[in-house]
């Protein structure tokens, strides 16, 4: 998975940085701090606490990791057939 920080981490790091904010603020603290595609589908998602935010934040950004390592290795698959094709058959 996301090899970000985990839960327990990002809790304690909230409370150390807005100590007096309540749920919905550290929510919101923690969420402008995302990419702006993963903030858009945290923030519509409406997560009600701080875990829930953290843990969709992850798999979105899991979500992210995978397609864009599955089009890295698509594209060199495409590159490794093509310099096959052009330069093996001469």
């Amino acid at each position: 998975g996301y090899f970000g920080p985990d839960a327990y981490s990002i809790k304690k790091m909230m409370d150390k940085y807005y100590p007096q904010a309540n749920e919905t603020e550290k929510i919101d603290n923690y969420i402008d701090g995302l990419p702006d595609n993963i903030y858009e589908s945290v923030k519509a998602s409406k997560p009600k606490t701080l875990d829930e935010t953290i843990e969709l934040a992850n798999d979105l950004m899991d979500q992210k990791l995978c397609t864009y390592a599955e089009r890295h290795t698509n594209n060199k698959i495409k590159a490794d057939d093509s310099f096959r094709n052009n330069h093996g058959h001469q």
